[in-house]
């Protein structure tokens, strides 16, 4: 499922939810992917990641995304959900002050023209976050389906 401020992704692997977290207990391994166990569910971060915010040597939040279970004896729901990201806050917050400012001063540019330039600025960083975000869940996905099929 595809939401405007995250991205979600479910499947299914048919197997014992119990022994599928044991099998992922001990082969969790992604190159180039940072793995977490934490509040009883995964976390997985890319190690780097296009558009995060790098100011003086500080790493913004790269792209990541929390992976929970559900299931019984038969199958196991793997559940893959995106976080907030802060850059549309950001970007936000950018554009409330900027309109603030142009009603209070006449700067010689148009409302009608920061909406403009908001609204291409927020697509296009929704845009590359998404793409990231999905070709993660890809490659968890590609992961979990390898690691169940290796038996």
């Amino acid at each position: 499922m595809k939401n405007f401020f995250y991205t979600e992704n479910n499947f299914i692997v048919e197997m014992d939810i119990n022994e599928f977290k044991q099998l992922i207990s001990k082969k969790i391994d992604f190159p180039g992917f940072t793995v977490n166990f934490e509040n009883g569910a995964y976390r997985i971060t890319a190690n780097t990641s296009v558009g995060i915010l790098i100011i003086n040597g500080y790493r913004g939040v790269s792209i990541s995304t929390n992976v929970n279970f559900s299931g019984d004896e038969k199958q196991t729901t793997v559940n893959l959900k995106s976080s907030f990201r802060p850059e549309y806050l950001l970007i936000a917050i950018i554009f409330i002050v900027s309109s603030v400012t142009l009603a209070m001063q006449n700067v010689g540019v148009d409302l009608f023209w920061l909406l403009a330039l908001f609204t291409i600025v927020f697509t296009w960083f929704r845009f590359i976050i998404q793409s990231q975000e999905e070709i993660l869940h890809s490659k968890i996905k590609k992961f979990f389906g390898n690691t169940v099929n290796s038996l």
